[in-house]
């Protein structure tokens, strides 16, 4: 399923910003935001930037691990390639466990850039 989103405005509210532009950066998607654009079809669950884990992937390890999200970004409506793509996992310090480090770098230990000093993130190009 390649989810074309050509009707912006309900990803727009979901996401609580404007997303009808050519690129729009998304610095926090929540595992509920992801759910509801889902559901909405406008998310493919097995899409993924290019090495990253699947949507699909990203998402469950989210739902096992509430305190991380995602980041990447949106392309708008108007464009052959509309999309929503996660580009990475953060954490904030704050909720970082042992247990979460290990599962985390062991999830994004391919990631093109993985910080695992204080907050955790994790992005593939």
């Amino acid at each position: 399923m390649k989810a074309a989103i050509r009707d912006y405005t309900v990803r727009s509210n979901v996401l609580g910003v404007d997303t009808s532009g050519d690129y729009t950066t998304i610095d926090r998607f929540t595992l509920d935001q992801l759910r509801t654009l889902l559901k909405a079809g406008l998310l493919d669950p097995e899409e993924q930037q290019n090495e990253a884990p699947t949507i699909r992937e990203l998402m469950e390890f989210m739902e096992k691990w509430p305190g991380v999200y995602a980041h990447g970004y949106t392309i708008g409506g108007e464009r052959d390639d509309a999309r929503v793509s996660l580009e990475g996992l953060a954490c904030a310090e704050v909720d970082v466990t042992q247990d979460l480090l290990r599962a985390f770098v062991m999830l994004c230990r391919g990631a093109d850039e993985l910080d695992i000093e204080g907050d955790l993130r994790a992005w593939w190009d």
